[in-house]
């Protein structure tokens, strides 16, 4: 919901591109395998939905880490494994929000 508001992109880009995201901070996180991040973007470009974004500066961190269930600075996410299994992380660093907003600007996968 954050890029959502931050942006004005529609819910469904939006919802495209924080999957896209969180796939890749469970990537730098040894979370996610690559397989399911290049099998979420094979998805995604069939669909025509948006891999990356021109900018992120005016998304807001802040919004995101609240969205997100952010407690004391810190976080709970769910990332995918591979498909069909996921892993619910808690206590989370908020700077990890960077790592996934920064794979919107590249459009990348983290190896």
């Amino acid at each position: 919901h954050a890029i959502e508001t931050s942006l004005g992109l529609s819910h469904g880009h939006s919802v495209a591109l924080g999957m896209r995201s969180v796939m890749a901070i469970g990537r730098s996180l040894k979370i996610t395998s690559l397989q399911s991040s290049k099998r979420l973007d094979s998805l995604l470009l069939k669909f025509d939905l948006p891999l990356t974004l021109d900018s992120i500066k005016d998304i807001d961190v802040d919004k995101i880490a609240l969205d997100k269930k952010g407690l004391n600075n810190r976080l709970t996410l769910v990332f995918p494994v591979e498909i069909g299994k996921v892993v619910v992380e808690t206590n989370l660093d908020r700077d990890v929000v960077s790592v996934g907003l920064k794979q919107l600007l590249t459009g990348t996968l983290i190896p």
